[in-house]
């Protein structure tokens, strides 16, 4: 299984230079799908439809799965690791997705017959429910790339507040991405940071970026607390031994005394 889909993704790794070699801050107008698309469309096409006459459906299934969470994941990191795309290149790749989901969810039905790339000759081999379970899974990776790219398409004024409400469980490294790809600068991402923050119950450091959980710092606290009260706790008790072991030696001392004094009164009788 590994190696059908290591086989399948290495042949598909013209698709990835040819997306990664486009200028996705330059792209300046919305065309029809990009060329990559074709490209994968293609390679597909021709695959798919052999790997299902060799395996036995349940394995196809499994490798339908496999196969098409590594290519959205392989998407979902050139997309994420751009410098910047404009919002025009967001509406571009809000398009390519479209059609790359909708390509992976007639994945098992691939046809090689040109009047029709889907058939459903296979249909009947593989249950409603995996297919169920898999354009699941498509439909989930696909719409967090969806969201990623209408968050960089926002307003800077509206960004925080739709992070919240479309990313709920993002965090502040998750939106420094999103300020990545849509241009804001270094020094001026803080200030949505702190927005964040603020929302989130979390503490931004302005002087190192550094994001910390306000729970973990008075745990911290609690724990420089305990440990400032155990230390004390110990000079207490080591000074009470001093005084204790001062005491001892004095009563000790005068003991000897009294007893030097009854030899020598004995020895004067």
């Amino acid at each position: 299984m590994k190696v059908l889909v290591s086989g399948i993704t290495e042949r598909c790794e013209n698709v990835f230079k040819s997306m990664s070699s486009i200028q996705w801050m330059n792209i300046d107008k919305v065309g029809e799908e990009s060329s990559y698309c074709h490209i994968l469309h293609t390679i597909l096409v021709e695959c798919i439809p052999k790997i299902r006459d060799a395996l036995p459906p349940s394995y196809f299934n499994n490798f339908c799965t496999k196969l098409s969470t590594d290519l959205l994941q392989r998407y979902h990191d050139i997309i994420v690791r751009q410098k910047r795309i404009s919002e025009m290149g967001c509406q571009q790749l809000l398009l390519d997705t479209y059609n790359i989901k909708t390509l992976l969810l007639y994945l098992h039905n691939l046809s090689t017959s040109t009047t029709n790339s889907t058939t459903t000759t296979n249909n009947n081999t593989i249950s409603s429910s995996q297919i169920q379970i898999y354009s699941r899974i498509i439909n989930t990776r696909t719409s967090h790339i969806e969201m990623i790219l209408k968050l960089v398409t926002l307003p800077n004024e509206l960004l925080v507040e739709r992070f919240l409400n479309m990313w709920s469980d993002g965090t502040p490294a998750d939106l420094q991405m999103i300020m990545t790809l849509k241009g804001i600068k270094k020094q001026e991402q803080f200030i949505y940071l702190e927005a964040l923050g603020t929302n989130k119950n979390i503490t931004i450091n302005p002087t190192t970026n550094s994001i910390s959980n306000s729970i973990s710092s008075n745990v911290s606290d609690a724990m420089s607390g305990a440990v400032s009260g155990a230390v004390a706790a110990a000079f207490t008790t080591q000074a009470s031994l001093s005084l204790a072991s001062s005491t001892f030696t004095s009563t000790a001392r005068s003991a000897v005394g009294n007893l030097k004094w009854v030899s020598n009164s004995n020895n004067n009788v």
